[in-house]
């Protein structure tokens, strides 16, 4: 006989209303001006609260894209997001 779980009940194993904490980082070369960026935007109260992972995707594109035009406006090459592009580039079709 299936016995049926209870609907809204934590699954075996979980425990409810416990999150993992996101480990703290290293501070990277771009940080700064990421904050910079988001303290302009008025994204600051938002991070601090809820962190970085809560900003929506057209959020953290407006920062990144600020980001990548001062970097070049600088004449600083942005890091690759994907060092395996680097070492091998796509094949034209």
């Amino acid at each position: 006989m299936v016995t049926k779980r209870r609907v809204g009940a934590p699954r075996s194993g979980a425990v409810r209303g416990k999150r993992k904490r996101a480990k703290p980082r290293k501070k990277g070369p771009y940080d700064d001006l990421k904050m910079e960026v988001a303290h302009e935007l008025g994204l600051m109260g938002k991070v601090r609260r809820r962190g970085w992972a809560e900003l929506t995707a057209a959020e953290s594109g407006r920062i990144g894209g600020i980001m990548t035009r001062r970097l070049r406006d600088l004449g600083i090459v942005p890091m690759p997001a994907r060092t395996d592009l680097a070492e091998n580039p796509p094949k034209p079709k």
